[in-house]
């Protein structure tokens, strides 16, 4: 048996992922998935036979950046501060997808040439956001201190879409809808205050709802046209977004 171990930490025969390439004498050679852009890694190729196993030396290559980024289907929360980068261009939530920053969370675009900001994206009040050209190679291991949005911004210019928020647990159903569907919010949080807000493509509040309990909730959007709508939880520490298609 022959093959490599790779991983981001040194002792990739201990802690990396093993990668094996067939068997046999001769030379070979891997491919690596998955890798995320701008870190180091490390790798060691090994071979087993009847002898033993025997390692050859480690070996470590930091991956580049990305040329071009979408940003597609991404809520920045309170937890996170975060910046992505690219040595060309950024375009940010479009193609019916989302780019969210909440209150009091922070993002920082950097682009080689241009950052590109399309419907679906929001930055909320309060927020931090800043979307610079790199000058001289400064991305995103030279950070610049991040503008707070006074008011809320929103772009439009294509189309708004899902994003479920990794903090909270909700289902919406059936979705696609018709015009009826429910919010099933159950096996979260007993006895919790929180509030649901609808949101039509353009961003306007179209329902907003303040619910004590826990349970099984129906709403009706079947006096409203047919597109996406935004639904979004917010309880007194996090929040959830998800996407309602409306036929």
């Amino acid at each position: 048996e022959r093959g490599v171990y790779w991983g981001s930490q040194q002792g990739t025969e201990i802690t990396g992922e093993k990668l094996i390439l067939g068997a046999g004498p001769g030379s070979f050679s891997a491919t690596l998935d998955g890798l995320v852009p701008r870190t180091t890694y490390y790798v060691k190729a090994y071979a087993i036979n009847s002898a033993g196993t025997a390692f050859g030396n480690e070996e470590a290559f930091t991956t580049l950046m990305h040329s071009n980024l979408a940003l597609e289907d991404v809520i920045i929360n309170t937890i996170m501060d975060t910046c992505y980068d690219a040595s060309q261009v950024i375009t940010v939530a479009g193609n019916g997808c989302i780019f969210w920053v909440e209150p009091g969370a922070a993002a920082e675009l950097v682009a080689g040439q241009s950052i590109r900001f399309l419907e679906g994206t929001h930055i909320r009040q309060d927020s931090y956001l800043l979307a610079r050209i790199a000058l001289d190679g400064d991305y995103c291991s030279n950070p610049e201190p991040l503008p707070l949005a006074r008011k809320e911004e929103i772009f439009f210019e294509e189309t708004f879409v899902p994003i479920i928020s990794e903090t909270l647990l909700l289902h919406v159903y059936p979705n696609p809808t018709n015009g009826i569907f429910t919010l099933d919010f159950t096996e979260s949080y007993p006895g919790e205050k929180y509030s649901v807000i609808i949101l039509n493509m353009m961003g306007k509040e179209i329902l907003r709802e303040a619910f004590s309990e826990n349970h099984l909730h129906r709403f009706d959007l079947s006096a409203m046209p047919a597109g996406i709508y935004i639904l979004q939880i917010l309880t007194n520490t996090e929040s959830g977004v998800a996407k309602i298609i409306r036929q």
